[in-house]
């Protein structure tokens, strides 16, 4: 627990992996490509305080594949 919360916090260090399920509208079809944008917010603590939350825009492009 962080000295200054009050309950339990998650918390990460070093490298961290997202995951996610992608849901695509039914005309997307295989092979179509495109852009994936996403924001990802983070917040750097330590055992007494957080800093301010920080935003970082994500673009990667991505090509749909077939369904396994």
């Amino acid at each position: 627990m962080l000295g200054f919360a009050d309950r339990p916090l998650s918390v990460y260090q070093g490298e961290v992996t997202i995951r996610g399920i992608l849901r695509l509208k039914p005309e997307v079809r295989p092979g179509q490509s495109g852009i994936l944008r996403a924001t990802l917010t983070y917040q750097a603590c330590d055992d007494q305080r957080c800093l301010l939350p920080v935003e970082t825009a994500l673009s990667v492009p991505i090509t749909c594949g077939t369904k396994e």
